[in-house]
């Protein structure tokens, strides 16, 4: 089969308004990333600290991977904003509609954690 040359670009970022102001989203979450969060996830769950809750250590990890995919995929410093704002702003379901490979990557989530266990 003859071979070609092709031009990849790699993905737009995604201009959206949320609140009155303008948001850009990378609609891919990177591989590093992807590490890093599920190491992280990961590390949390397993803690054994036995003072928290089965409960207490999913909500914690849930609220580390919203906060980080949003600190990582979008415009917004994350640094002064409280992490149960960005779900009860709306600011989480807008974002991860905006991000392509994030049922993939909580697959791959499921799968190291069932993995693990």
């Amino acid at each position: 089969m003859e071979k070609t040359t092709i031009d990849i670009r790699p993905s737009r970022m995604a201009k959206i308004d949320f609140q009155d102001q303008t948001i850009f989203i990378d609609p891919y979450i990177s591989m590093e990333n992807k590490n890093a969060l599920i190491q992280a996830y990961i590390d949390i769950l397993m803690d054994e600290d036995e003072t928290k809750t089965w409960t207490d250590k999913y909500i914690t990890a849930e609220y580390v991977i919203m906060g980080s995919l949003i600190e990582f995929n979008t415009s917004i410093d994350t640094s002064n904003i409280l992490t149960n704002v960005l779900e009860t702003s709306g600011l989480w379901n807008v974002v991860r509609k905006y991000i392509e490979n994030y049922d993939e990557f909580r697959k791959e989530i499921e799968t190291v954690v069932e993995y693990i266990q």
